[in-house]
């Protein structure tokens, strides 16, 4: 985001709608929370989950387990996303 604004602001100084200096210039951005252990499930461990799930559940796993999408981009897939013919 800092880098976005201060982008914005270098632009509007260049084309004179702002006067210099970059107001983001010497903004500082917080450390951000640490992050929890993730874990990463094996193949075998995958395939196992497959054998044993029902549909629906079986094609979200499937698609977790082997595209290696995190969770928000799960989330954001559509059916009509997918052609059938890009990879």
């Amino acid at each position: 985001m800092k880098h976005l604004l201060s982008g914005v602001f270098r632009y509007a100084i260049r084309i004179g709608t702002l006067n210099p200096p970059n107001p983001v210039q010497e903004v500082c951005v917080p450390e951000g929370r640490a992050s929890a252990d993730t874990y990463a499930y094996t193949l075998e461990e995958i395939v196992r989950m497959l054998a044993v799930l029902p549909e629906p559940a079986r094609t979200i796993v499937a698609v977790a387990g082997f595209t290696g999408l995190r969770r928000g981009e799960l989330r954001g897939i559509e059916l009509e996303d997918y052609d059938g013919h890009t990879y």
